[in-house]
């Protein structure tokens, strides 16, 4: 019997060794990887999905395939290729953004930033939810999937209330509340949504609907009041959205390709991805004179845990202030 578990225990240690081993490897590898080359007259195109990270996220070599841009990273690829003589045009792909109202608005920025080049934008829509659609806004032109819809609706916001669920199971929850706008302890001691807080939230999603509505109409030439009844009547069948002046043309992917060869005088489509430009780009070079970017994000905590696993993200006091201090002292920064 512990001969058994010793030769157990042996096997199992082994394994985890050279499993750590092979992840060592393949991480080292990635790392000594020469920076991907850029062809002239290339495309550069950003996929873009789900909630992009404000840093880099963290991923297991070999596990895992290599992690999606982070915010800065998207940004900074944008602003490059404006000035990058290689880059002949962006193209914009974003499917499924679940991404803030602020970052969506960073990103525009950024696009429009790159538009000063001249240098012509494009968007490719399948399957659009708002946030993609309004991402593409952006572009010079926008082409939608055929048989897809454009899923763009009015605003809506939701808030739980737990009092009532609380109450049949014969907790009782005792707040002090100061303030009728201090509604933090309502979704556990009410049964439905204050009328304070309707108020505050029907405020911000007015504020967010006339804003889209005011980025619809901008970017696609139409009257406000024009762009708020189309919005009533989504979303749309893509023949629809292309007779409301929503998207420009409906096209497949390839036909998608041959318009943006056509229209920057190509002759070739030649796509560069959004990481891979961004890696390009980033060849260490002089380490004087940098900028450092310093991301807060997350519930913010005294110390960060011992365990590093976990999707949390946490913003741990003491571990910032000592970073924030070595930026200050280093004298390359």
């Amino acid at each position: 019997g512990d001969m058994r578990k010793f030769l157990l225990g042996l096997f199992v240690g082994f394994v985890l060794t050279a499993i750590t081993g092979v992840i060592f490897v393949f991480a080292f590898a990635r790392l000594g990887e020469a920076p991907p080359s850029i062809p002239s007259e290339g495309v550069l195109v950003l996929r873009l999905s789900g909630d992009i990270p404000e840093t880099p996220p963290v991923s297991v070599p070999l596990l895992e395939p290599a992690p999606a841009l982070a915010l800065f990273q998207a940004r900074e690829a944008i602003l490059r290729a404006a000035t990058d003589d290689r880059i002949r045009a962006l193209v914009l792909r974003p499917q499924g953004l679940s991404i803030g109202w602020g970052k969506l608005a960073e990103l525009r920025s950024a696009i429009a930033k790159f538009k000063e080049s001249k240098k012509p934008v494009y968007a490719y829509l399948k399957a659009p939810r708002a946030r993609d659609y309004l991402l593409s806004l952006a572009a010079d032109r926008i082409y939608l999937t055929p048989e897809d819809l454009l899923y763009v609706k009015r605003l809506r916001i939701e808030a739980m209330t737990l009092g009532g669920t609380l109450e049949k199971l014969g907790v009782d929850l005792e707040v002090e509340r100061i303030g009728k706008y201090k509604d933090a302890a309502d979704t556990f001691t009410r049964k439905s949504m204050a009328e304070e807080t309707r108020q505050v939230l029907n405020s911000l999603l007015d504020q967010l609907f006339a804003d889209m509505v005011g980025s619809i109409a901008t970017a696609r030439k139409l009257d406000e009041a024009q762009v708020r009844a189309l919005i009533d009547q989504g979303p749309f069948l893509a023949e629809d959205a292309r007779a409301g002046g929503l998207v420009d043309e409906l096209v497949y992917e390839d036909q998608f390709e041959e318009r943006v060869v056509k229209a920057t005088k190509l002759e070739e489509y030649k796509a560069v991805s959004g990481s891979a430009f961004y890696r390009a780009t980033s060849a260490s070079g002089s380490r004087k004179n940098q900028v450092a970017l310093l991301v807060a994000e997350g519930n913010i905590v005294r110390s960060a845990p011992e365990s590093v696993w976990g999707s949390e993200v946490l913003l741990a006091s003491n571990q910032f202030r000592q970073t924030a201090e070595q930026i200050a002292k280093n004298d390359h920064i």
